[in-house]
């Protein structure tokens, strides 16, 4: 099975970047099976069954880029440079399993549960600290946030979404189309993903 390069995704809240990483990346016919793919894109070959799975991966991207929802739960991890009381990037964040960082001596320690303190019930996911403790300055990504994020049960629109944007990437395989507008997403899918889109 040919390994996955974990993703990696910054965002910036005040002067403090977050960036995170997936321990690993959800099987995308999981959520749409190629055989549903191929009913909606009304294939009834199996000669592009590898460029639908990629272009199903594709489609599932940019819509968690879109909404800043991760589709699929599993182990998310965040890092800080620095402690700043933060809303994550992408969610939804479920639990919180550890606290960690690098002290002046660049030792990794665990920051006890009594100094941080999570919202997880308000969208984007959100988490405080209360007198952190200083961090070692030469190195980024000192604070490491390790949680389990992503959607168990990914809402029946987002899917839809995926299929209309695998259905466009199939059509227009190419960067440009002659004779067309091109639109960076297709206005209904902009439609289906718009309710879900989190503003961190």
């Amino acid at each position: 099975m040919e390994a996955r390069t974990p993703t990696v995704r910054v965002s910036y809240f005040w002067a403090m970047a977050m960036r995170y990483t997936r321990a690993a990346e959800p099987t995308d016919t999981n959520f749409i099976s190629l055989v549903n793919l191929k009913n909606y894109l009304r294939i009834d070959t199996s000669d592009d069954d590898t460029v639908l799975a990629q272009l199903l991966t594709s489609a599932r991207q940019a819509c968690e880029e879109y909404t800043g929802r991760l589709l699929g739960s599993g182990t998310v991890t965040y890092y800080m440079d620095g402690f700043e009381d933060s809303s994550f990037i992408a969610g939804p964040v479920t639990a919180i399993s550890s606290v960690t960082y690098y002290d002046i001596d660049n030792v990794l320690q665990t920051l006890s549960t009594s100094r941080w303190y999570a919202d997880l019930v308000s969208s984007p996911q959100r988490i405080a600290f209360d007198a952190p403790p200083a961090v070692f300055l030469e190195r980024y990504g000192q604070v490491i946030i390790t949680t389990t994020a992503g959607h168990s049960t990914v809402p029946g629109p987002i899917l839809q979404a995926m299929r209309m944007l695998s259905a466009h990437f199939y059509d227009n395989r190419q960067a440009v189309v002659t004779g067309t507008i091109a639109t960076e997403m297709p206005l209904a899918v902009h439609a289906l993903l718009s309710p879900y889109r989190v503003f961190a």
